[in-house]
């Protein structure tokens, strides 16, 4: 009666630690992907800007231009760095 007891336990705490170590490695992937996802979204708001901004612009035409230019790509972009707020846009 003891040995199964001692055998149960050990079964329950082998179970305990498999199913804390899937969760620990689920986590860790969606913090990966949500890690990936960010960078890709700041990567494609990046080479917007980029493409429209150029070096020895005055931040005057650098502003015209970039309202200009923004697209409704881009604004999703931002929203998803927000955190699915509405992108706060420089104004003048």
């Amino acid at each position: 009666m003891k040995r199964w007891l001692v055998f149960l336990v050990a079964v329950a705490a082998i179970a305990c630690v498999v199913m804390g170590v899937h969760i620990v490695r689920e986590k860790r992937a969606l913090r990966e992907l949500a890690q990936r996802e960010r960078e890709v979204a700041y990567q494609a708001a990046l080479r917007s800007y980029s493409d429209v901004i150029t070096p020895g612009m005055t931040r005057k035409e650098g502003f015209a231009t970039r309202r200009i230019s923004i697209s409704l790509s881009s604004l999703g972009a931002l929203r998803h760095m927000n955190g699915n707020r509405e992108p706060k846009l420089p104004i003048g």
